[in-house]
């Protein structure tokens, strides 16, 4: 009964460890996604800035 429980858990963390994979793929593509993001957002905001400061 050990050797079998032993598989299991060894099938177990295999799966885990490719799932906690596909988790950080998704995370440096959503980091990639708001560093563009942030990239325009102070572009608006620094035209913003120069109108209020003109007005």
């Amino acid at each position: 009964m050990s050797e079998k429980t032993d598989g299991k858990s060894v099938k177990d963390n295999n799966r885990s460890v490719y799932m906690q994979a596909d988790i950080i793929d998704q995370i440096n593509t959503n980091q990639q996604s708001n560093m563009t993001l942030s990239a325009y957002s102070t572009i608006t905001q620094s035209y913003s800035n120069v109108k209020i400061n003109n007005a």
